[in-house]
């Protein structure tokens, strides 16, 4: 299984259970709408999928989130809303 501490080459066409859970949820959600028909979940898995593998060759973990360059503590994912954002 491929993870962000083994992949070494952009030739690696592994694709674990876990991540064809994510494509099978997030193809099955567009299912019916955007003109997409349950016809279409297999061609839809199959293009995330060569989406992926062709993204892993620009993926650096060198630039993740663990990087000196990025503090994910001051990520706005984690921040907390401002109180002028909770006064709407």
């Amino acid at each position: 299984m491929a993870t962000c501490s083994n992949i070494t080459s952009s030739t690696d066409t592994t694709i674990d259970a876990r991540i064809e859970e994510w494509i099978d949820r997030i193809t099955g959600a567009v299912i019916g709408s955007y003109g997409f028909v349950e016809a279409d979940h297999d061609d839809l898995k199959q293009d995330l999928r060569l989406w992926l593998l062709e993204m892993r060759a620009s993926f650096n973990p060198a630039r993740s989130c663990s990087s000196s360059r990025h503090d994910c503590s001051t990520s706005s994912v984690n921040a907390r809303p401002s109180s002028a954002a909770g006064a709407r």
